[in-house]
């Protein structure tokens, strides 16, 4: 079966309109030279496409370095959500709804807010615990999907505290098919 690549990621605009991120700009030198332009882009939160390792939640967790490599590639499945009001919430039987039988062990799951940014939805615990146990090797989220419920635990404890990584803010999911 032909494959296409997509690129998924969300990309950094320094100055731009993302939050929480901009570019500075220093001079650096001494009265005997000229002086040396530094930049610098300074990043508050978590925003652009990102992985978290188990080390996340756990500080003697692994870290993205000591996952195989296998873990990020492979078979998979994407979970389609489309949220219609505010206040929203993906639960275990959104999900179990959504991956019936489909979604074997050792697959890739990726979550998708077919809404856009109308209206984002929080993906629950539970419906992160039953993709870990029936044996998601990685998950990944659109950037219209929240994680849990605003803890600093939530539903990332349901991933990564099981060694399952996670890909945050993940874009152009309406171009990947099956």
């Amino acid at each position: 079966m032909p494959r296409n690549v997509i690129d998924a990621t969300q990309w950094l605009k320094p100055n731009g309109n993302e939050e929480g991120l901009r570019s500075l700009i220093f001079e650096q030198g001494d009265s005997r030279g000229k002086p040396t332009r530094t930049n610098r882009l300074e990043i508050s939160g978590e925003i652009g496409t990102h992985l978290l390792a188990p080390q996340h939640t756990d500080l003697n967790g692994k870290t993205l370095s000591d996952l195989d490599p296998k873990t990020f590639f492979g078979e998979g499945i994407v979970l389609r959500f489309q949220v219609t009001k505010p206040d929203s919430v993906i639960g275990m039987a959104e999900v179990q709804a959504s991956a019936g039988v489909a979604l074997l062990q050792g697959d890739v799951v990726i979550i998708c807010n077919r809404s856009g940014s109308e209206f984002t939805p929080m993906f629950t615990p539970q419906a992160g615990k039953w993709l870990v146990d029936l044996g998601a090797k990685l998950v990944g989220f659109d950037e219209n999907i929240i994680i849990g419920d605003g803890q600093s635990v939530g539903a990332y404890s349901a991933f990564l505290d099981q060694g399952v990584p996670i890909i945050k803010n993940l874009t152009n999911l309406n171009q990947v098919e099956g």
